[in-house]
């Protein structure tokens, strides 16, 4: 891919829009010449930019980005009454090469309402939010200690994701990390209007986003046990 990275055009984000009003197979089929040039080919430009600066700080996250940027077309299978389009683009790095619905790792998304960029465990197994609830019982320290950093604090905010109502049963309901251990997603989020999407500022304010998350979703890597998964592989 020799195309750098400039920006969405201006047709790739009036294509999002339109697919929100209009999320059916034959509107999409009759303008995938406009997807195709307007949001996929950017999109993969974007991911390969983010990976030049993933490899010089956290080579663990590059992902190829035919792989980084899913498609569109939603899989039905199990859910044929869900729209058959995402409406919405975005890449994804996830930790050792892995899926990031299957690990941790970091994520920027562009929907016609702005641009997100996250980074975390957004969809923990049963056995990985046991591991993370369990670092945090026993070193409740570790993770407070990287989400008080101001930068990350600047930038990022607070740790987001859904939570339980009560502290998850075998923990100490008075236990000073019970507001953390209610969580059951564990990801941190900034949200930026539309017009970031429109130029390459989109790659730096990624990339500095994911040099100060990287703490953060390293340890989350480090917990879930996936460090070593990487460093084994070839």
């Amino acid at each position: 891919m020799t195309e750098r990275f400039e920006g969405y055009p201006d047709d790739g984000l009036r294509f999002l829009r339109g697919l929100a009003r209009h999320n059916d197979r034959d509107w999409f089929e009759e303008r995938r010449p406009r997807y195709r040039d307007g949001v996929r080919l950017p999109t993969l430009r974007l991911a390969a930019a983010i990976n030049e600066a993933l490899a010089r700080h956290g080579p663990a996250y590059v992902t190829p980005p035919t792989r980084a940027v899913p498609r569109l077309a939603r899989d039905r299978r199990f859910h044929p009454d869900r729209p058959p389009y995402k409406t919405y683009t975005s890449a994804l790095f996830g930790y050792g090469g892995a899926k990031l619905l299957d690990g941790c790792g970091f994520a920027v998304r562009i929907a016609p309402d702005g641009v997100t960029i996250g980074g975390g465990a957004f969809q923990p197994a049963p056995a990985q939010l046991a591991r993370v609830r369990g670092a945090i019982a026993s070193d409740p320290s570790a993770l407070t200690g990287i989400l008080k950093r101001p930068a990350l604090r600047r930038r990022m905010g607070a740790l987001r994701g859904a939570r339980t109502i009560r502290v998850p049963p075998g923990h100490d309901a008075d236990h000073p990390a019970a507001a953390d251990l209610c969580h059951r997603q564990f990801f941190l989020e900034a949200e930026h209007g539309l017009d970031l999407a429109r130029s390459r500022a989109l790659v730096t304010q990624t990339t500095y986003a994911v040099r100060v998350m990287r703490p953060f979703v390293d340890w989350l890597a480090r917990v879930l046990g996936l460090e070593g998964v990487y460093q084994s592989s070839p």
